[in-house]
């Protein structure tokens, strides 16, 4: 297969509403990714039966968007309804229309719906789906901008959030496969790469992340977890006018039917590089992490997988999957404690929020 030429369609990657601001010429189609925590709040709310209408703050526009809508106005983690924490839009007692506001994903979502081109939110729970639903059901000539929030600090300056870089580079990486006539520009290019070096460290990275340990620190741990959970889900949330609603139907575990046998035996390992790093992430995440494994073990595990385990296992080694000190074999685990009770917030957790990540 040629190349694609520079006239061909173009994928781009620019973060938040400056980014999405400068871009000339206009996509016909935005996906805005916000990882921790409004994407994953919207996938999570959606599978509830939730409608979700964005909104950029809790200010006069939001309270008046609720009173239009007959919706409850979401508050700050740790109050009692609900909020940007995703647990919360799982309660059974929740208004099943709720005003979520967002300074980074929901800014974005009401500054980038004004002109009403499609409009898809991701997370990395759900990226498989939306990138395949995006590059399946959109024309071949769609100019696609995938758009990460990132973050606000409390002086309202932007910061980088590595999350939403992840989450953006998994949707990238599935546009690319989906569509393999269009171009990404160097940007979308280097965020699908660095998706795919951390594919099998996912975990890890949004633990440790500034954005993870601040909700880590503040006793939301589980909502680092939940959002963490790489397509988990075959959602794909679109905004139609004000309210967010179940788009065209995607497919969850993309790098499970890409790679694995329906009885879960790896089919080969690709040739192309990007890809063996990610059917290796994806064995990767199969073997236990932080649990120490002799050479017999980890053999057994990996002949069940794919037929030269020995390959398999050097190659997990090789690539960073796996350390390896005197015949024992160890999946890393996220570095530093969770809280005990990481359902429990801690002091101060209440209130507005008003830094990062997503109030």
């Amino acid at each position: 297969m040629s190349a694609p030429s520079p006239l061909s369609p173009e994928i781009c990657c620019a973060w938040g509403i400056d980014g999405w601001r400068a871009l000339d010429p206009a996509p016909d189609a935005v996906v805005v990714v916000d990882v921790l925590s409004f994407g994953t709040a919207v996938d999570i709310a959606l599978a509830a039966g939730v409608t979700i209408f964005p909104a950029a703050d809790h200010g006069d526009a939001a309270r008046a968007l609720a009173e239009t809508t007959r919706a409850a106005l979401a508050g700050p983690r740790g109050g009692s309804g609900p909020s940007l924490s995703p647990r919360s839009l799982q309660d059974p007692g929740v208004a099943r229309r709720v005003v979520l506001p967002s300074p980074n994903g929901g800014a974005l979502c009401v500054a980038a719906g004004r002109d009403r081109r499609p409009l898809f939110i991701a997370a990395l729970r759900n990226a498989g789906a939306v990138a395949g639903a995006v590059a399946r059901t959109l024309p071949a000539a769609a100019r696609i901008a995938v758009l990460p929030a990132g973050e606000r600090r409390e002086d309202g300056s932007f910061r980088f959030a590595l999350e939403d870089w992840l989450g953006a580079g998994a949707v990238l990486a599935g546009l690319r496969a989906g569509r393999p006539g269009a171009r990404l520009t160097a940007e979308a290019e280097a965020a699908a790469a660095g998706f795919e070096a951390c594919a099998g460290r996912l975990r890890e990275m949004l633990l440790a992340c500034e954005s993870g340990r601040e909700l880590v620190g503040r006793g939301y741990a589980q909502d680092v977890e939940v959002a963490a959970e790489f397509d988990a889900s075959a959602l794909v949330p679109q905004l139609e006018g004000r309210a967010v609603v179940r788009g065209p139907r995607g497919e969850s575990g993309s790098l499970e039917r890409r790679f694995f046998e329906a009885d879960g035996r790896i089919r080969k390992l690709p040739a192309k590089a990007s890809d063996r790093r990610l059917a290796l992430a994806a064995v990767a995440a199969r073997l236990p992490a932080g649990t120490p494994l002799p050479e017999r073990e980890i053999n057994e595990r990996l002949r069940a997988i794919y037929p030269d385990y020995c390959t398999l296992r050097r190659e997990l080694v090789d690539g960073g999957f796996l350390s390896r000190a005197a015949g024992i074999y160890l999946r890393p685990a996220p570095e530093g404690p969770l809280p005990a009770d990481p359902d429990a917030p801690t002091a101060g957790a209440a209130g507005t929020d008003t830094g990062t990540p997503d109030a």
